[in-house]
């Protein structure tokens, strides 16, 4: 769900809450503050490039493994970032007071930071491991 979804979702709450309202004569209203860290969208690094061997083969299996690598990245970005969402909405259900909310949201950017640092780590970690073979092999 993005963030313009949960927006949607609220104001539907909020009118719906005022009609409601209206004809009870009771109001209740429901505001957020803050919405979940917008959390990156990488990019995938192009092949040939830095790391060209000119190797046909060598090169396609090293672009496959940074497609294989950016998918998995991306599942998790986007599975952090739902569950994030998912716990936005549960605390405006539950009418938190804002400094829950906040103590959330500083817990939001730390795991959208960890995340970060880990793909940055595995990008390096497999850019690292496929170097060897184009350092000992220069392009023809």
């Amino acid at each position: 769900m993005h963030i313009g979804s949960l927006r949607r979702l609220l104001f539907a709450l909020v009118v719906w809450c005022m009609s409601a309202a209206s004809f009870a004569q009771i109001g209740v209203g429901v505001v957020v503050a803050f919405a979940p860290p917008p959390l990156p969208v990488y990019e995938q690094p192009l092949c040939p490039g830095e790391g060209y061997t000119g190797n046909q083969k060598l090169d396609q299996k090293y672009q496959q493994q940074q497609d294989k690598q950016f998918a998995k990245q991306e599942q998790e970005r986007q599975k952090l970032q739902q569950k994030q969402e998912q716990e936005h909405q549960r605390l405006a259900q539950q009418k938190a007071n804002e400094a829950r909310m906040q103590q959330v949201e500083q817990r939001h950017q730390q795991q959208t930071q960890q995340l970060q640092q880990k793909h940055e780590q595995q990008r390096q970690q497999l850019q690292q491991k496929q170097q060897p073979a184009t350092r000992s092999k220069p392009p023809k």
